[in-house]
Parts: structure tokens; sequence; C-alpha cells
């Protein structure tokens, strides 16, 4: 079988789950606008269904850490006046 990545939001891509970006699959999407994920768990069944919302596409953005622009330049210019 063939392992073509398959885009966020689409079943079966990988997404993160906020607010720890815990690595998660899509299964499926729900008519209620919720989505069934599965969890990588030892054990019990990992599959559940969490809002849409909740999940992201990098992981980044499931901790909600915003890039910051212009931040290398500012360090550099504090480094450069010492």
């Amino acid at each position: 079988m063939l392992a073509i990545p398959i885009e966020f939001p689409a079943a079966g891509s990988i997404a993160f789950l906020a607010p720890h970006a815990e690595q998660v699959r899509i299964v499926r999407h729900n008519d209620d606008g919720t989505t069934l994920i599965s969890r990588k768990r030892p054990g019990a069944s990992g599959n559940t269904s969490v809002p849409f919302g909740s999940l992201h596409g990098d992981e980044a953005g499931a901790i909600g850490i915003k890039p910051k622009a212009g931040r290398r330049r500012a360090r550099a210019r504090r480094q450069g006046s010492r």
C-alpha cells in the first residue's frame, strides 16, 4: 500500500489536539461538528470524539504559540549594543 501524505483536516490526516499538542489521527468528521479521532494509547481504545476547533495542523497552533515577527532582529540589536 502506498503511503501518501494526507493534508489536514481530511480524514486520515495527522492533527494535534489542544492544549498539550497530543498527536492524533482524524478518523471522520461527524455531522454535529465533532471529529472522531484515534489516539496512540496502549490498552483501551483510543477512539473518541472531540470538537473540531480543538484540532490543529501543527504543534505550535495546538499549544497556542504565535509566531513573533522581528524577534531575531531585535535580539541582534540588543547583543550588538553590549
